[in-house]
């Protein structure tokens, strides 16, 4: 029987390289010129007023705005962990 959810609950072997190399990549990113341009719209969206004009504005504009602020906190503690675990790797060398 195939379960879609199985992903989920098995735990995948970690691959060091991999993963560094995937560290390498996320680094690589925010080094990227249009990262900080991205990282200031993001900033900007999560700033933005709410809409009150009506409940489903409010609820829609509300959403919007933790969407920029759970992304702008995802991408922030991507490039954090990235970081820590090439120093790490990088120290035991």
């Amino acid at each position: 029987m195939n379960n879609p959810f199985k992903r989920f609950f098995v735990e995948e072997e970690e691959d060091s390289n991999t993963d560094l190399s995937e560290c390498h990549q996320i680094i690589e990113f925010a080094r990227c010129e249009y990262f900080n341009k991205f990282m200031s719209y993001l900033e900007r969206g999560s700033d933005a007023k709410i809409d009150v004009s009506t409940a489903t504005s409010m609820l829609a504009s509300a959403e919007r705005i933790n969407t920029f602020k759970d992304i702008r906190a995802f991408l922030r503690r991507q490039i954090r962990d990235s970081q820590n675990l090439i120093d790490r790797e990088t120290r035991d060398e």
